[in-house]
């Protein structure tokens, strides 16, 4: 689902809502599992680095919420 600006999904069973933004220059993501009182920002200032950030958050929640841990660099 799209809204606001905000997308909203479920990841691993965790309801995920994310908002993302880029110029030139840098990248930033804010990512909210608000049933896990948990939120995640990742930053870069590598425009093309939109795959490592992705993993780095999602590497970041698997070990926080003790998750299934799935092989990010593989992907």
């Amino acid at each position: 689902m799209y809204g606001s600006a905000q997308t909203r999904y479920s990841y691993q069973g965790r309801d995920l809502i994310e908002h993302g933004g880029a110029n030139a220059g840098f990248m930033t993501q804010v990512a909210r599992l608000p049933n896990d009182n948990l939120g995640v920002i990742s930053l870069s200032n590598d425009y093309n680095g939109h795959y490592l950030m992705e993993a780095a958050k999602f590497r970041l929640i698997d070990d926080i919420l003790q998750l299934k841990r799935v092989d990010w660099s593989s992907r």
